[in-house]
């Protein structure tokens, strides 16, 4: 939940530029608000008729979508690739 004693409220049409990384477009980070991402939404206050978000919120909500099981590519090695390739008669 936001602190609004301590953390600083900026609108959510300005909240993509306070997105760590390549930066996002700002329908994402409202989308972020309305709907989540794996069940989890971005924090935001309604202020005087515009929706608010904080860098902290930001924060956070970036640490809980991203926690959570990772998914590992395998590669096979070659002598599984050649040996698959022979049953193919390639």
């Amino acid at each position: 939940m936001i602190d609004l004693g301590r953390e600083q409220l900026i609108p959510i049409s300005h909240a993509a530029k306070a997105v760590p990384g390549r930066g996002v477009h700002r329908s994402t980070v409202y989308r972020w608000v309305m709907k989540g991402v794996n069940g989890i939404k971005l924090e935001s206050v309604k202020r005087g008729g515009g929706r608010f978000t904080s860098r902290e919120a930001i924060d956070r909500f970036i640490v809980a979508a991203t926690e959570g099981p990772v998914a590992i590519s395998v590669e096979p090695d070659s002598a599984a690739l050649e040996e698959e390739a022979e049953q193919l008669g390639i």
